[in-house]
């Protein structure tokens, strides 16, 4: 069993061995459904039997279960959370609910979280330039290897500007803007090509008071 700290199974128990009052819960059993206990009922209401991506979403999906589980049974239900660690553990029941989601929510902002998209999940995607970085998904890491690749470009083509005298703030913008098409061109004309070219932008001048513009 692959034990997944954020990932909780939620699901309606009746324990055994307990106090009456504390039989009937909405267990949140971090960890995914191998790590809930055995005495789950069949579920009947929405959202229940099914795995969560973070505590936060587990909880606020079991309060709702335990509030019309309550309102139907007319018996004491509360949320219950732990992890049986692959046995048999009856969770303890919580009946403040606010301090459950408040201790979810820090719970959760505690968890690693995919640095392109800032979700929650199975941090086990990287590329050639991510270094230490982990990605949730293929598209995460695809979406920032892009980014490293185009921040790489820019940072070359600046180089080589200042390289060859080339440090004017309106050539750098224009520069910024087409680090593609620079290496496009055969490496031994590649300087002639942000001399000659950039200077011959058409709209030069309309074009960087635009970007001006729009950056203030």
């Amino acid at each position: 069993m692959s034990f997944k700290k954020h990932v909780f199974f939620v699901s309606r128990q009746c324990y055994w061995g307990v106090e009456p009052e504390d039989q009937n819960v909405v267990e949140v059993a971090q960890g995914g459904l191998d790590y809930s206990n055995a005495d789950m009922i069949v579920a009947s209401y929405p959202g229940e039997g099914e795995e969560y991506i973070g505590m936060v979403a587990a909880v606020t999906a079991a309060i709702k279960i335990a509030a019309l589980w309550r309102a139907e049974s007319n018996h004491t239900i509360q949320v219950a959370t732990g992890n049986t660690g692959g046995n048999t553990i009856p969770f303890e029941g919580q009946p403040d609910t606010d301090k459950l989601l408040e201790e979810a929510r820090e719970f959760d902002e505690n968890l690693p979280h995919c640095p392109q998209c800032a979700e929650i999940g199975e941090l086990i995607w990287f590329h050639e330039l991510s270094e230490d970085e982990r990605f949730c998904s293929e598209n995460c890491s695809n979406l920032s290897l892009e980014w490293y690749q185009k921040e790489n470009a820019v940072s070359r083509v600046e180089e080589a500007m200042a390289e060859n005298g080339v440090d004017d703030r309106d050539l750098i913008l224009i520069a910024r803007m087409q680090p593609d098409e620079y290496y496009s061109q055969p490496e031994d004309e590649r300087s002639d090509w942000l001399i000659r070219d950039v200077l011959s932008w058409h709209g030069l001048d309309e074009l960087i008071k635009e970007i001006e513009d729009t950056g203030k």
